[in-house]
């Protein structure tokens, strides 16, 4: 199994961050385009990267729908 470093875990989810802000005019999010603040939930993110020895795919995907309103 391999393992998915901080930065690049961050990287993916930069990217689905900037999908989201293209999207957030759909139904199923909870939040308009104008109510997402990109840069702190990439901060956030980083932070909560920085604090997990490894992160997987599957951790970004977690955080990824917590910020979507998720569980």
């Amino acid at each position: 199994m391999a393992i998915t470093p901080p930065s690049h875990a961050v990287a993916v989810l930069r990217g689905r961050v900037a999908g989201l802000s293209k999207t957030a005019d759909h139904p199923a999010l909870p939040f308009a385009k104008r109510d997402l603040d990109v840069e702190l939930l990439i901060e956030h993110a980083q932070k909560v990267a920085a604090q997990l020895p490894a992160p997987t795919p599957a951790q970004v995907d977690r955080l990824v729908a917590i910020f979507r309103g998720g569980k």
